[in-house]
């Protein structure tokens, strides 16, 4: 899906029910990979399934950026104090992160946003082999 032909609002109301998949443990019926085109990086780490609630916050990424898979270019979210991935303390200070996030691109824009560089996550919670903005 082509996000970039869908107007601001359309945009925020997507990413405001993808944040509703908060506690969704559901799996994705998706494989852990690099999904960056642009790059040919293999994940061989122990992790290899993701809920739906991480699926939701990659697909917001995917929504937001003009280029999403530079910053996430795996569904593997990294807390970098405990170097572990996709723990479900680190999912849930993702979604918090995104939610405070979210009311800001809300209420000055998604275009203004990308213009701040305002990301989603701070610098202790970040998408595996990520770029910060």
């Amino acid at each position: 899906m082509y996000y970039a032909d869908f107007s601001e609002s359309q945009k925020l109301q997507m990413i405001e029910e993808l944040l509703n998949y908060q506690n969704d443990k559901s799996l994705s019926a998706l494989p852990v990979q690099c999904y960056n085109p642009k790059i040919s990086k293999v994940y061989t780490g122990v992790v290899t399934e993701y809920s739906l609630q991480v699926e939701a916050l990659f697909l917001i990424n995917q929504i937001y950026f003009e280029d999403p898979y530079i910053y996430s270019p795996f569904p593997l979210l990294l807390d970098k104090n405990t170097n572990t991935l996709n723990e479900e303390k680190t999912i849930q200070t993702a979604f918090k992160s995104y939610r405070i996030w979210y009311n800001k691109i809300r209420s000055i824009g998604i275009v203004a946003s990308r213009e701040q560089h305002i990301a989603p996550l701070d610098k202790n919670i970040v998408w595996y082999s990520g770029s910060s903005w």
